[in-house]
């Protein structure tokens, strides 16, 4: 895979995963997000399918009214992840507590969370000053995979391979979480979106 669409397809998926704001929304209803993932997707000559997919739930935002698609999209993204009675956590420690049946869920201090930290923080990546939120959110962990195909200098003047890196982060936490949190998703969603997201994301990592 060419390693410069790969980090574009990365930095899109982690922007479609983010809280939805006013300055954010027109990668929606502007078409720059399905635009974006389907330039990477296609440079990478990656199957038809699943982008024709995803592309048709984000078809109806495109040239939508932005203020209706933000509140659409902002409060079905709390009904799902952020309230007290959250249907679902979208970090991968927690949600793997969940699975695994633990009734006191902790965020960042729990041990699978602990892991993608050190993992990250081998690769020099920190929080940085006043960031609260978990470092294993998946959009986090989909930012950390498109710095390291990018191949940072800093990495690769150490005799670090960053590549190597991305595929052992991708093997060992991603796909450990993202194709059931997929399904997990499209089981309680109301809106079609986020549905497509996860099983378009779950459908990359099948190919990758």
């Amino acid at each position: 895979m060419a390693e410069t669409h790969l980090s574009h397809l990365f930095a899109a998926l982690a922007a479609a995963n983010e809280f939805p704001t006013p300055e954010t929304i027109t990668l929606y209803t502007d078409g720059m997000l399905r635009d974006r993932i389907a330039e990477a997707w296609r440079g990478m000559e990656l199957p038809e399918e699943p982008l024709a997919a995803f592309c048709a739930a984000l078809e109806p935002y495109v040239g939508a009214d932005p203020t209706e698609t933000l509140d659409e999209l902002r409060r079905e993204y709390t009904r799902l992840f952020l309230t007290p009675d959250r249907l679902l956590y979208n970090c991968q420690g927690p949600w793997t507590s969940k699975k695994q049946g633990r009734a006191n869920i902790l965020f960042m201090v729990n041990e699978h969370s602990t892991k993608i930290s050190d993992f990250m923080h081998s690769c020099g990546v920190v929080k940085s000053a006043g960031y609260n939120d978990s470092m294993d959110l998946v959009e986090n962990e989909w930012w950390f995979c498109s710095m390291l195909a990018e191949q940072p200098e800093y990495l690769t003047a150490k005799g670090v391979d960053p590549l190597s890196r991305l595929d052992e982060f991708i093997d060992t936490y991603l796909k450990a979480w993202l194709p059931q949190f997929a399904d997990d998703v499209a089981a309680v969603t109301r809106v079609p979106y986020f549905a497509a997201l996860a099983r378009f994301q779950a459908d990359f990592l099948e190919l990758y």
